[in-house]
């Protein structure tokens, strides 16, 4: 069963998102903060196949949560895979941050 690490400060979304995640049979822990789930992540480096970010796009926090957990990933480890979530379409260069720092980015419908 694969394993997500959903991240999350909406906790009403982040419990619907983790609900259809789990109807589809994948594990799903959730936090609401990027403190959570660094230490998550420092517990349990090699479980989670996947981290589920939601992020604005638009603003420098973002992206140093992203980096923070890059960062708690196990160097040398074959990490997981990072998605970041947008509620909104925030044009190219956003979609662009995150691929230059290793993840991939997708508007949720």
């Amino acid at each position: 069963m694969t394993r997500v690490l959903l991240i999350d400060s909406d906790q009403t979304h982040a419990y619907d998102v983790g609900a259809y995640l789990e109807s589809w049979h994948y594990s799903v822990n959730i936090c609401h903060d990027n403190k959570d789930a660094v230490d998550a992540l420092r517990t349990d480096r090699t479980g989670f196949e996947v981290l589920l970010i939601y992020i604005s796009g638009d603003h420098h926090e973002d992206w140093a949560k992203l980096d923070s957990l890059q960062r708690a990933i196990k160097p040398g480890l074959s990490g997981p895979g990072i998605l970041c979530v947008l509620r909104a379409d925030k044009g190219p260069n956003v979609i662009l941050m995150a691929e230059r720092k290793g993840a991939r980015c997708v508007i949720e419908e």
